[in-house]
């Protein structure tokens, strides 16, 4: 199992080497502060949800606490994980030109990440335009990437942040639907039984 895991951060740390040394274009190296500064602290996801809960009706405003919901979820674990884990930034091991300042947390998972696929999940589990959805999961993606294109995540930050984003607004939907045909069911049952 040892064995597995060094190969897998081998890997790892190739993938990120040529996103670094191969993939970076002078554009993107402007591009990147944006997308960050949309990314940080989840910014972006919260005024989309906050534009369902404003403009789409109920199941909008459903849209949106479960969003809130799971980006909090999703916040706090990965905070917690980057305490266990402990895994180094990139540029703490390796010569990288950042092109972002290095946060003082350590690299896994991504929280920046994990936030935009709690609020992607639960958007996509609720919406019926396939382009949205689209541009949706377009901009997870790239904000993912652009931690990697920056030099502050490695690409299995980003991977374990976006997987643990799914698993928070999974666990909030889940615990949430099935919360609430309890409670139907307990309301059905007392009202027929005075």
């Amino acid at each position: 199992m040892d064995k597995f895991f060094t190969k897998l951060l081998d890997l790892d740390n190739l993938i990120f080497n040529y996103v670094i040394l191969i993939q970076r274009i002078s554009f993107f190296d402007y591009l990147i502060p944006w997308i960050d500064y949309l990314a940080q602290k989840g910014v972006i996801w919260l005024l989309i949800l906050l534009y369902f809960g404003a403009f789409k009706g109920r199941n909008g405003q459903r849209v949106f606490f479960w969003g809130i919901l799971s980006m909090a979820l999703a916040w706090g674990l990965s905070e917690i994980i980057k305490i266990l884990v402990d895994r180094p930034r990139p540029s703490d091991i390796l010569m990288v030109d950042l092109l972002l300042n290095k946060p003082s947390t350590p690299s896994f998972p991504s929280v920046q990440t994990s936030l935009a696929f709690a609020a992607v999940t639960v958007i996509l589990a609720n919406s019926n335009n396939t382009i949205f959805k689209s541009c949706i999961l377009l901009l997870a993606l790239i904000i993912g990437y652009s931690r990697i294109y920056a030099g502050i995540s490695y690409p299995l930050d980003v991977i374990g942040g976006a997987i643990l984003g799914k698993i928070c607004a999974a666990l909030v939907m889940g615990y949430i639907i099935k919360w609430s045909r309890n409670r139907r069911k307990y309301n059905v049952k007392h009202r027929s039984n005075p």
